[in-house]
């Protein structure tokens, strides 16, 4: 190939050296920025990728966290027994609702709750003496937890309270109005018993924050049968 055709060749209607010198020039100044964004793309997409398993974690760890806070309200959950006289003084019917009303919105199940019905005298009576007695110590057997408002206290919150301690591990919680404390058995405000704990209240307030205290406190029996 002679020079002159070569020189034709590289004359402008084709590709001049200078501008190819001028595209390679162009091309080695963009490879620095290109590699350096190259380089930050990568970067970005592995601080996404480790905050993407970051959250991951974090939702997992989240799930399995309400999971056992989950499992740790259900193991929790109780049958209570409340305690309230049918035969005597109901003057303290205002805070044995409000007993249950706390107990239930802590998600326990009351065994008991018809105690606190206006027509609990009548629907008892109305049902033989012996089916009582059996359906009762049935539910004493099943509870967890033995909860009362003893204020006017009777025969058979006695009975129930005595027969709990006596013959079970179960826990009793023996609420009763402070103003009122002259006028209860000493066996019920004098009793030392380990299980036992007493509750004076002045006012339904004071009632509320201590039924969540002591019921919460009680926790959950190993076993419900109290053996």
């Amino acid at each position: 190939m002679s020079r002159r055709s070569f020189q034709t060749w590289s004359a402008p209607q084709f590709m001049p050296w200078g501008a190819i010198r001028g595209c390679f020039s162009a091309a080695r100044k963009f490879c620095v920025p290109f590699k350096a964004l190259t380089n930050l793309f990568g970067q970005l997409a592995v601080s996404y990728l480790v905050l993407a398993l970051e959250l991951f974690a974090m939702s997992r760890i989240s799930l399995t966290a309400r999971r056992a806070l989950a499992h740790q309200v259900f193991c929790c959950r109780m049958k209570i027994y409340l305690g309230f006289t049918v035969a005597g003084s109901r003057s303290s019917i205002e805070a044995a609702k409000k007993i249950l009303e706390v107990l239930q919105s802590l998600g326990h199940e009351v065994l008991t709750s018809h105690l606190v019905s206006d027509d609990a005298w009548e629907a008892d009576r109305s049902v033989s003496p012996q089916k009582i007695f059996a359906r009762d110590m049935n539910w004493l057997a099943q509870c967890d937890l033995f909860v009362a408002e003893v204020t006017g206290s009777s025969f058979g919150l006695g009975f129930e309270t005595g027969y709990l301690l006596g013959a079970t591990a179960k826990k009793t919680i023996l609420f009763f109005e402070r103003d009122a404390e002259r006028r209860i058995s000493l066996l019920i405000t004098g009793n030392t018993h380990a299980n036992c704990v007493l509750a004076p209240y002045s006012h339904l307030g004071e009632l509320e924050e201590l039924v969540r205290r002591h019921v919460s406190a009680a926790g959950l029996p190993t076993r419900s049968d109290g053996t």
